[in-house]
């Protein structure tokens, strides 16, 4: 007897009414698409009239949905946080790497010299993919990352962020 993985399961996607559990057609477009508790995508909810989603989203259905485009609202933030910090982290580039190599899942980045702490061009072509060049722009960026990103996540959401308060070291 073999088990179902969450990812066979649904990708069966059984169209069950969520309300009189007969076939349903009609998907929840409000929270279709969007990450459950642990950023798999959601299992639709499916309907099949107007009357049934309409009676089910009164019932049980608003807060789950209202939940679960928050989540995507904030999955969507946090990609455009990310996008914007390594293209800014690209655009201010300032260290020479002459070569990079990888050995059982490190990254070695070989720096040369920038004497004149010049900005200098990303060397894109020496990463093999998007997870690579984003490992070394992190690693490079350590110290003044979790800054770039207060200050990005701070402009993004507005007067709804609530910064953590600093805790006095050890």
């Amino acid at each position: 007897m073999s088990s179902t993985t969450y990812e066979e399961w649904a990708d069966e996607e059984i169209k069950t009414c969520a309300t009189c559990r007969r076939d349903g057609a009609r998907r929840c477009v409000g929270c279709h698409g969007a990450p459950d508790n642990e950023g798999r995508e959601l299992y639709p909810t499916y309907y099949c009239s107007t009357q049934c989603q309409k009676t089910d989203y009164i019932r049980t259905h608003k807060h789950a949905c209202k939940a679960a485009k928050d989540r995507r609202a904030v999955y969507r933030m946090g990609d455009m946080a990310r996008c914007a910090f390594y293209a800014y982290l690209e655009r201010l580039f300032d260290t020479s790497i002459t070569k990079v190599e990888k050995k059982d899942d490190t990254l070695y980045l070989h720096q040369g010299k920038n004497d004149q702490n010049l900005l200098l061009p990303f060397p894109s072509k020496l990463f093999s993919n998007k997870d690579e060049k984003s490992a070394a722009l992190t690693a490079l960026a350590r110290d003044n990352a979790i800054g770039f990103v207060h200050i990005l996540i701070e402009r993004m959401v507005g007067s709804a962020y609530t910064p953590c308060p600093i805790l006095p070291p050890f």
